[in-house]
């Protein structure tokens, strides 16, 4: 569209312009800014200033809303990347019903509007999300932009998008994709809890208490037939004289059991308490830490969860 057509188009405006089945009445004053703002879009756009111009079709629209400024914002946001706001220009600008005084002009713009609507909407890239994982009602959000249901082609611009989902449990899906125009693209949003899947999380929890307190019980055992060999071997020894013993083969016998059943127990009892530590660990989630201290003489074990 060319400066001194726009310019014309905008002069001989009719005192009603219609973009809907009710008459506005446009004063003249109102019909010259409009024209200004138009001329000043028009001279940006052909500048490359598409920002620039852009604002200066909006303004002007939104004071006369007839199809030639449409169109040409339209045209404006094309040149911007912005292929689905452009399309819907076009729409608007094809079907904005007109005064039947309206000029010539502006049933032209409506014509050139449709070519230019059969034009773009090929060029309008898609994108179609599958779900997996998360439960309930999940939201989601493409750039900041909440969406609807998944499964239809959402239109979007051609360039890099971020897209992320959360449910009403608190498990989050993330994704970023790149379009081309005319492109047809599938994203699957894989939700997953933040510290894992709160079943799992509970069942690794009961299960490191569980060996925690088994490691007691083993420790108990290890304490208890320690202090037995100890008691039985003082036993022996204050029975021993000089030459001979008189403890029995079988009470040598119960000495060498207890004492590996404490150092098996001890043994039992120190393992079964770290995995039990790992075990809540992981329960616990990514916030949770613990810390287990043991030695000849202490055993000290320190658990934080979330």
């Amino acid at each position: 569209m060319s400066r001194w057509f726009c310019i014309l188009v905008l002069l001989v405006l009719p005192a009603k312009a219609s973009a809907s089945p009710d008459l506005v009445e446009v004063p003249k004053l109102e019909r010259e800014r409009v024209a200004r703002l138009a001329d000043e879009g028009l001279a940006l756009f052909e500048s490359g200033d598409f920002e620039g111009a852009l604002k200066r079709f909006e303004e002007a629209e939104g004071r006369v809303p007839v199809p030639t400024l449409t169109l040409q914002r339209g045209l404006t946001l094309e040149k911007l990347g912005r292929l689905v706001e452009a399309k819907r220009a076009f729409e608007i600008a094809a079907t904005i019903e007109l005064d039947p005084n309206a000029p010539w002009q502006h049933s032209n713009a409506q014509r050139t509007a449709q070519r230019e609507l059969l034009r773009i909407s090929p060029m309008v890239p898609t994108l179609r999300i599958a779900l997996r994982g998360g439960e309930g009602a999940r939201q989601l959000v493409i750039d900041g932009r909440p969406i609807g249901v998944t499964g239809d082609l959402i239109p979007v611009d051609p360039g890099t998008h971020s897209i992320t989902g959360r449910d009403p449990d608190g498990a989050v899906a993330e994704a970023v994709v790149d379009v081309i125009p005319g492109s047809r693209t599938e994203v699957l949003l894989e939700f997953r809890h933040p510290n894992g899947d709160p079943t799992a999380r509970t069942v690794w929890t009961a299960l490191g208490y569980g060996l925690i307190g088994l490691s007691g019980a083993a420790l108990g055992v290890a304490i208890g037939t320690g202090v037995a060999s100890f008691a039985l071997a003082a036993d022996l020894e204050a029975g021993c004289g000089e030459m001979s013993c008189s403890g029995s083969s079988a009470d040598d016998e119960q000495l060498q059991v207890y004492r590996v059943v404490a150092l098996s127990s001890l043994i039992a009892g120190a393992v079964t308490s770290g995995l039990g530590v790992a075990a809540v660990v992981v329960g616990g989630g990514e916030k949770s830490s613990a810390k287990l201290t043991l030695g000849p003489a202490s055993f000290a074990l320190s658990i934080t969860l979330p």
